[in-house]
């Protein structure tokens, strides 16, 4: 019996390992998707809104530029420091467009592109 418990010891200890890698592992996984998601959710919206800003009629695309800009400083944080390129040009039916392309690189690289209709004076 004697060398039976000791080969149970060893057994509970690697028993242990397995245990608590996966539970550890879970909430680091859990917390690594939320965040990307939320990010993601972030860039989108201020994508959206930078883009928006610049189709008014009476804006331009450097206002555009600088809502999305402050947007997302806003909330993200200073330290984050945002690649925003914009455009303005026609689609297929004629209709002026403006496209909006927002980068970051901290705290997760990603980048997110959007479009709105511009307005038009008459």
């Amino acid at each position: 019996m004697n060398a039976a418990s000791e080969a149970e010891r060893g057994s509970a200890v690697a028993e242990m390992v397995l245990l608590i890698v996966p539970i550890l592992f879970l909430p680091l996984a859990t917390i690594s998707v939320t965040l990307n998601a939320y990010l993601r959710l972030v860039l989108t919206d201020v994508a959206i809104e930078g883009a928006r800003t610049a189709a008014l009629a009476d804006q331009t695309l450097e206002d555009g530029v600088v809502r999305a800009k402050s947007l997302l400083t806003g909330a993200l944080g200073r330290e984050v420091n945002p690649t925003v390129m914009i455009s303005r040009s026609q689609n297929s039916q004629g209709l002026a467009v403006v496209k909006i392309m927002l980068q970051i690189e901290k705290p997760i690289a990603m980048a997110v592109t959007t479009h709105a209709l511009a307005e038009t004076q008459r």
